[in-house]
């Protein structure tokens, strides 16, 4: 089953809230600041509650977590009508029609609005104590039985993720585009159609998904900023202006980032990763997410590719952005270093075009400048500049660590760029043994004893080394000091890289 219906006989109010949040993200839950306003509904064969936890277990694109509706808590696993109705049978009780911020969100989007109806509303606190906590994450999907048929009115369901207060839930952060099912929206190709209907304003081909609902949202995602301290989120979907038709808004993976982005973006996930043939970013508010799969991407902004963008990287990828103008073209940039919390770095960009935030990023390049950001340990510019640090004594100038970097890219690991580094500076008839002497002596600026030599020898030994690529490599790894490197930018010669 995936959707259990919230019984307040079972279930506290602290359990919505723990189904939402991913622990160990830098935010924590404040027991018991939770309001919450939901609606009952009963039948001869049918009861329930409009709010669910839900399993995850559906190929809806969102993880386990919580649905909140304008009527049935648990819809059906197929869309069975186009007109899927639960009416609450107790709104008064709950006060499911009075809400101040979700009705002025209503009417700043549609100017004929009516009165909200059948409204699902959490609202609840967290405590940001992590000071690399610059923004809290939600990933959500809405999905409604009024598409397409009322896209046009001022009376669609809407969905709402606030912030603070702020309402993060607008399609490229306008009021007047919700989460609704406005002919806006799908025109700009942000539902799905689950129905064998064909309208002017589809985007795509009818699609069949596990729900009730005729439109169903692609994959989003909220980035909301947050303060240190106390925050509240309130999550909520309503009905505006009559009690017709179920809409859902399910709710997922809310934790904390240590990166800025767009507040409402649809989420593109990469599934394929090239340096040779760059992702041409679209205009929108858009989020792309590399994941673990692909080791290596390359993004390219075009000088019209307007809107709010966040790419998030992997761990194990490589990223590689380039965008279509000038560094003095930026309006500003923010970067936040490599955190403990985040594991990552994060660049955010105030373009003429957007906010682009870039997560994870390893190289961006401009047209007339390139900037290496993967200082970190496993980083492509750290293996580069540690071997050039650790063979010569001293680091590297602009143009040899550009081309130690560019190197490094085509190079399969750290091993391949440490060969590729010996071919090169290496002196015909070189040992091993001179190899250690020499590394020995860069680092104690004296020549080795015989003694320090054998020491060396017997540890490599230890070490399973086979090779002097794989000595180099390992001498790097633990010589170099990276003390005021680690976590800094670099600067390249885009020359190199473009």
């Amino acid at each position: 089953m995936a959707y259990t219906h919230y019984d307040p006989t079972i279930h506290t109010p602290d359990s919505l809230t723990q189904a939402l949040i991913v622990n160990g993200t830098g935010i924590s839950l404040v027991p018991g600041a939770i309001d919450l306003k939901y609606g009952t509904y009963s039948s001869s064969d049918d009861a329930g509650t409009s709010i669910s936890f839900y399993d995850g277990a559906l190929p809806l694109n969102i993880g386990a977590g919580l649905l909140l509706t304008s009527g049935d808590g648990s819809p059906s696993d197929s869309n069975t009508t186009s007109n899927y109705t639960r009416s609450f049978d107790n709104m008064s009780e709950y006060g499911n029609d009075i809400d101040p911020q979700l009705q002025a969100i209503a009417t700043a989007a549609f100017s004929g609005a009516g009165q909200i109806r059948d409204a699902s509303i959490l609202t609840f606190q967290i405590q940001v104590s992590d000071p690399g906590v610059k923004s809290v994450r939600f990933d959500l999907v809405f999905g409604s039985d009024e598409y397409p048929e009322y896209a046009n009115s001022s009376y669609v369901d809407i969905g709402a993720v606030l912030v603070n207060d702020a309402n993060y839930a607008l399609f490229n952060n306008a009021a007047d585009q919700p989460l609704s099912v406005t002919k806006t929206n799908l025109t700009a190709g942000n539902f799905y159609n689950n129905t064998t209907l064909s309208y002017d304003y589809f985007i795509g081909d009818p699609v069949t998904l596990p729900i009730e609902y005729d439109g169903v949202s692609k994959p989003l995602t909220v980035i909301a900023p947050v303060q240190q301290g106390i925050n509240t989120i309130k999550v909520g979907v309503a009905d505006t202006g009559d009690k017709a038709y179920d809409s859902g808004l399910f709710v997922s993976n809310v934790q904390g980032v240590g990166y800025t982005g767009g507040g409402l973006a649809q989420v593109v996930e990469v599934t394929e990763g090239s340096l040779d043939d760059p992702i041409e970013i679209e205009s929108g508010t858009l989020v792309y997410e590399v994941p673990a799969t692909v080791p290596f991407s390359s993004f390219s902004f075009g000088a019209d590719d307007t809107g709010d963008k966040t790419i998030i990287g992997n761990a194990a990828s490589y990223i590689e952005t380039y965008f279509d103008y000038s560094v003095a073209d930026l309006l500003n940039a923010f970067y936040d270093p490599f955190s403990a919390l985040s594991q990552t770095n994060a660049l955010t960009l105030l373009t003429p075009q957007g906010q682009q935030s870039l997560v994870g990023a390893d190289l961006v390049l401009f047209k007339d400048g390139a900037y290496a950001l993967d200082t970190m340990p496993g980083g492509k510019t750290w293996e580069a500049y540690s071997l050039i640090d650790t063979a010569f004594g001293a680091g590297p100038d602009k143009a040899l660590l550009s081309e130690w970097v560019k190197i490094a890219q085509d190079s399969a690991d750290f091993t391949a760029l440490a060969d590729a580094f010996l071919d090169k500076y290496a002196p015909e008839g070189f040992t091993t043994q001179d190899l250690i002497t020499h590394l020995l002596g860069v680092f104690n600026g004296v020549t080795p004893s015989e003694a320090l030599i054998n020491e060396a020898m017997s540890l490599i030994s230890s070490q399973g080394l086979d090779s002097d690529a794989e000595i180099l490599a390992f001498a790097a790894e633990n010589l170099f000091d990276s003390t005021g490197f680690s976590g800094s930018i670099q600067e390249l010669d885009p020359s190199f890289f473009l």
